[in-house]
C-alpha cells in the first residue's frame, strides 16, 4: 500500500515589493493555518517519508509550517510550480517510499482530488480545494507506478476552515 497527501499550499499574499507570482509569502493567516493543518497530520499519525514540494516560496514555507521532522527527505523543484494534472502525476509515479507528502499550487492540486480517488468518492470535495486543503489517499499497489486515475481510496479530507469549527 502506499499513502499520498496531497495538499495545496496555505493561503499567501502579495505584499508590496514582491515581484513575480514565484516569490510570494504566506500571510498571517496562512502561516497559522500551516502550523494547524501540520498538527492535525502529526495527531491523525498522517507522516510522510518523502515530500516533494514546489520550490515556490508559499510552498516551501506552508512546508516549514507543516513542522515535518528534519530526517524526512524533501525535494523542492520547480516542476511543480503551477503543474497541471500529468507533471503531478508524473511525479508522484517516480516517488519512493510508502507514503509521500505533495505539496504544490492550484488548479494542479484541486484537478488532482478530482482525478486521483476512485469514482464517486469525492463528495468530500464539497468545500473545494482553498488554500491548505489537504486529502490523505491510501493506494493498494506496492509502487508509485501503479497509481493511475480514479484508483485511490480517501482516507481523510481536511481544511483550515474545517478544522476551525
Amino acid at each position: 500500500m502506499r499513502r499520498l497527501i496531497l495538499m495545496r499550499h496555505a493561503k499567501a499574499g502579495w505584499p508590496a515589493g514582491i515581484a513575480t507570482d514565484f516569490d510570494r509569502p504566506l500571510d498571517d493567516k496562512g502561516r497559522q493555518d500551516a502550523h494547524a493543518i501540520g498538527r492535525w497530520l502529526d495527531a491523525e499519525d498522517y507522516r510522510p517519508d518523502l515530500v516533494l514540494c514546489s520550490a515556490s516560496r508559499r510552498t516551501s514555507e506552508t512546508l516549514e509550517l507543516l513542522e515535518i521532522p528534519s530526517a524526512v527527505k524533501r525535494i523542492f523543484t520547480d516542476r511543480l510550480y503551477l503543474a497541471d494534472t500529468e507533471r503531478l502525476m508524473a511525479a508522484i509515479q517516480g516517488a519512493e517510499g510508502s507514503t509521500v507528502l505533495l505539496l504544490a499550487h492550484n488548479p494542479g492540486v484541486a484537478e488532482m482530488a478530482h482525478l486521483l480517488p476512485r469514482v464517486g468518492a469525492t463528495a468530500h470535495l464539497a468545500a473545494g480545494s482553498p488554500p491548505g486543503a489537504t486529502m490523505v489517499m491510501s493506494f493498494e499497489v506496492d509502487d508509485w507506478r501503479g497509481v493511475h486515475w480514479h484508483s485511490g481510496d480517501v482516507q481523510a479530507y481536511m481544511t483550515p476552515r474545517m478544522l476551525a469549527q
